[in-house]
């Protein structure tokens, strides 16, 4: 206390920042899904851009089933709900470029080469299929191949998966004999 009877005292004042706001993706961009089946259901993994731009980006999920097929290739527009890492979220619209690089909507590419280690659950034709992925338990794989399927080291097949092989002719159910 000083001599006019003025008491001093600290006080300290904590001021709390809490982050609220999404990420906003920009309306000018576009992304590139790139499909891994026929029906194929929409899945983050298989959108192609820079997530390093987006650090704090944890998800982009669809607002409601997205199922794309070859009537679907080229530009399209989907609602999704953003996550970023500290949870807060916000829906917009996402414009998606569509593209078959794998040629499913093709009556039958020249050559499939096939190595993702999750391939979904699909026939996959091809006039040559070359492969050394992992089958995965409870997949069901049909590689449908006109002139020959190649097998190279690191294809397996998981214990309750199941795989099939065949020789056909592109767009036939009819088998070679």
């Amino acid at each position: 206390m000083d001599s006019c009877g003025n008491q001093s005292m600290t006080q300290v004042q904590l001021i709390q920042v809490v982050d609220t706001s999404s990420i906003l993706l920009s309306d000018s961009m576009s992304f590139n899904y790139v499909l891994t089946g026929i029906p194929d259901t929409f899945d983050m993994q298989n959108i192609a851009f820079d997530t390093s731009q987006y650090c704090d980006l944890r998800s982009i999920e669809s607002t409601a089933e997205v199922i794309f097929n070859c009537e679907s290739l080229g530009a399209q527009t989907i609602d999704v709900e953003i996550t970023d890492q500290c949870g807060n979220t916000r829906r917009q619209s996402i414009k998606l470029n569509i593209i078959d690089s794998f040629g499913y909507c093709r009556d039958c590419p020249d050559i499939l080469f096939i190595s993702d280690p999750n391939l979904p659950s699909n026939e996959y034709r091809a006039r040559v299929i070359h492969s050394n992925t992992l089958i995965n338990n409870p997949s069901t794989i049909i590689f449908s191949a006109e002139d020959s399927i190649m097998i190279y080291p690191g294809f397996q097949i998981e214990t309750g998966a199941s795989f099939e092989a065949m020789l056909e002719n592109c767009g036939s159910d009819n088998e070679n004999e």
